[in-house]
């Protein structure tokens, strides 16, 4: 699980993140996210990235699919249109059998909010990268 928040919590403003929609630019943060959503300690695997729809409609289009992972959208309407190569599941489970089925090292959750509520409190969660940005910004 990897998560950004301010600190009263917020992690969303209309579909982006609250200093986002805000005007401001924390390349650190993004970084630290490319890093831990990434990096392998085997080389010839890669990770996935495990979201909600609101999530993934929330990165912007130039950067959809997130690259160098597997990626893995949860949502409730089969029929939801992804690009060629992007996982659609309609569970927390059942994205990461997804994930497990497709070889990589490490499902890492990246949000919204109900899906960091389900995988806190979910058996396979063994880390949570928590970033608390030094201001709070408005969120929804």
């Amino acid at each position: 699980l990897v998560v950004a928040t301010t600190p009263s919590g917020g992690i969303g403003q209309d579909g982006t993140l609250p200093w986002v929609a805000q005007g401001v630019h924390l390349p650190g943060d993004m970084s630290y996210f490319k890093r831990a959503t990434t990096e392998t300690r085997d080389p010839s695997k890669r990770n996935a990235v495990v979201m909600g729809r609101r999530t993934w409609e929330g990165i912007p289009e130039r950067f959809r699919p997130l690259a160098g992972r597997v990626n893995i959208v949860l949502t409730s309407d089969e029929a939801y249109a992804l690009p060629a190569g992007v996982l659609s599941a309609t569970s927390l489970d059942e994205g990461l059998a997804l994930a497990e089925d497709a070889g990589v090292e490490t499902a890492v959750i990246i949000g919204g909010a109900r899906l960091f509520e389900e995988t806190v409190v979910h058996p396979r969660t063994r880390v949570v990268h928590l970033t608390i940005v030094g201001r709070d910004y408005p969120a929804d």
